[in-house]
């Protein structure tokens, strides 16, 4: 369900959802499992462009296919360590926050940690991604 206002003649709302005839206020779905509420609006002046993505800007990106990443988030389930393991491929040992730490249970670690926020955060609002 979407409440928008006409009264802004914006056509955007919160993460993909838009299109609207103004700007989405709130949205959610039947279960009210996902569920987003506008809780302000601020003038920003430092946009560069009406491409600029204010909200999420990680700097250089690289546009994907849905299949390719869809790949890439099922590698990283299988594997959350394997872009750092290769990065760390000739060390022994690594600094972890100030303390030397053996990079083999570094990564242990590090997966185990992973692998519990992935069971924790397991509602996503983009359900076909758990598809395999």
């Amino acid at each position: 369900m979407a409440w928008f206002t006409t009264e802004i003649p914006i056509q955007e709302g919160p993460y993909k959802f838009r299109g609207l005839p103004g700007l989405i206020l709130k949205i959610s779905d039947n279960t009210n499992s996902h569920s987003f509420t506008l809780v302000g609006i601020q003038k920003l002046n430092n946009i560069n462009s009406k491409t600029d993505n204010f909200v999420f800007d990680f700097g250089t990106y690289q546009n994907i296919s849905q299949e390719k990443y869809k790949q890439i988030l099922e590698e990283f389930r299988k594997d959350p360590n394997k872009a750092i393991r290769q990065t760390l491929s000739d060390m022994s040992e690594i600094n972890d926050n100030g303390k030397i730490v053996n990079k083999n249970d570094y990564l242990r670690e590090r997966e185990k940690r992973i692998k519990e926020e992935m069971k924790k955060s397991n509602n996503p609002l983009e359900l076909d991604l758990l598809k395999k």
